[in-house]
């Protein structure tokens, strides 16, 4: 199992370096990973429950890699149908070789029209972009010369290096608090990331991922399943931000570390391989937080 922090909302860190310094401290403590949230540009009227700091989230993971030894980092998760493709696959080619294969890429199809549509996607077909952007990212990664031929991005006989650090790409992680998420992840995903979601819905959505992983004759071993776990009572602005996305989370847990890891030893029995904490978003309490967290909860199964 491993463990994981995610830094949302940006907006309560008081600097960019706070972010640095934050991370670190979850490296020194043993946390195994970082997720990193993904929005462009959005209404005004947004900002008081979505907050308005949203960093880049390929150059946030080579920075934060930077001042780094060992930690992971996962987007979660870029809105792919808003990324044109074949740059997305050379930014994040170029940061995989700069992070030294830390960094796992979460996608999704985006709930927010206005931004998907302003950044050259189409809402209504964004399930279908982000299926074919997917493919187009493992193409450019993985042959030369490249040739594709799509609904929506076509070309042959193309170079596009360098190729990543790792030598099959990074892991693109299907993401979507939904039920299709699981078998579009097992489809075309090297792995599961369906983090707004309730622990009720992965239990009932986990015998879909196997199943379809199954027929197509793919194993569970080293196909990563992402989740989250709310630690502590989150913001009513993130909860109206989480219930706006289509998403759903679980009561904090608060206080309960012993409930925690209960969960944490369900979520293990289910098949799960990483969990995420979410803090609270009060910035002067989140230091105190993820050391509870590390000195009482996690426990490696």
């Amino acid at each position: 199992m491993k463990y994981g922090v995610r830094l949302h909302p940006l907006s309560m860190f008081p600097e960019f370096d706070a972010i640095v310094r934050f991370v670190q401290h979850a490296e020194e403590l043993g946390y195994d990973f970082i997720a990193l949230p993904d929005h462009t540009i959005f209404p005004t009227e947004y900002e008081s429950t979505m907050g308005r700091d949203w960093h880049d989230p390929i150059i946030l993971a080579v920075a934060l890699a930077s001042q780094t030894k060992r930690i992971h980092f996962a987007t979660d998760v870029l809105v792919l149908p808003q990324w044109q493709p074949i740059r997305l696959a050379k930014s994040v080619a170029t940061a995989d070789l700069a992070t030294r294969g830390r960094l796992d890429i979460g996608v999704g199809v985006g709930w927010l029209q206005t931004e998907v549509d302003l950044l050259g996607g189409d809402f209504r077909k964004r399930g279908r972009m982000m299926e074919e952007y997917v493919a187009v990212m493992k193409n450019l990664w993985l042959t030369h010369p490249s040739t594709f031929k799509g609904e929506f991005i076509s070309y042959e006989d193309m170079c596009c290096y360098p190729k990543p650090w790792q030598k099959t790409g990074p892991r693109i992680l299907i993401g979507g608090g939904v039920h299709i998420s699981a078998e579009r992840a097992a489809r075309i995903g090297d792995g599961w990331m369906p983090m707004t979601t309730t622990y009720d819905n992965i239990v009932a959505w986990m015998p879909t991922l196997k199943r379809e992983m199954a027929e197509r004759k793919r194993s569970m071993d080293d196909f990563p399943i992402y989740v989250n776990v709310p630690m502590f009572e989150m913001s009513d602005a993130v909860k109206e931000h989480t219930k706006r996305a289509g998403g759903a989370v679980d009561p904090s847990f608060a206080n309960d570390i012993d409930g925690a890891r209960r969960r944490f030893a369900d979520y293990n029995d289910l098949g799960v391989t990483h969990l995420c904490m979410l803090l609270s978003t009060n910035y002067r309490m989140l230091h105190d937080q993820i050391e509870n967290i590390a000195r009482k909860a996690l426990v490696h199964f």
